[in-house]
């Protein structure tokens, strides 16, 4: 009994900090930098821009791999913990994290595959389009055999009434 009250106790304290991490990763991962973001735009202070548009570069590649990667490292103890820890880092002026994050992996990355992920976004965009166009010549198909279908029950209709 003893030890089933303290995992109990413990799985609690883990999902309160949870919890909590999620709500304080959400705060200073989100609102504080688009609330930072504004301030720069409002200002038109070219540096805040650029540290900013770092930022959100930064935490966007983060998020698509922890997307990924938090199914396999939810477990790891202290994940929440470290997590907060790392996007208080990012945003931090002092630390300058999602500077150095950007400036030491993202962009020689981005720099090195531009043209092979410019070539995927356009065939992507141009079977979007491509598909779209021939989803919405289906519904327009399927409406206006619909249309005519009730048309034509209903002068059928018509006629046995006036018939009958």
């Amino acid at each position: 009994p003893y030890l089933s009250r303290r995992r109990a106790k413990c799985a609690a304290a883990e999902m309160i900090f949870d919890v909590l991490s999620r709500l304080v990763c959400n705060v200073l991962g989100n609102l504080y930098p688009a609330y930072c973001s504004y301030k720069a735009i409002r200002n038109k202070d070219v540096r805040e821009y650029q540290r900013w548009l770092c930022y959100w570069i930064v935490f966007a590649c983060f998020s698509a791999f922890e997307l990924v990667a938090n199914m396999l490292v939810f477990w790891f103890p202290f994940y929440y913990e470290i997590k907060v820890v790392f996007v208080l880092w990012l945003i931090l002026p002092q630390t300058k994290g999602s500077m150095y994050v950007y400036r030491q992996f993202i962009h020689p990355t981005l720099n090195k595959h531009e043209q092979d992920i410019d070539a995927v976004i356009e065939q992507a965009t141009t079977r979007a389009r491509s598909t779209s166009a021939s989803l919405g010549r289906a519904a327009v198909s399927a409406a206006q055999k619909a249309v005519l279908d009730t048309l034509t029950k209903g002068q059928a209709i018509m006629s046995e009434q006036m018939q009958g």
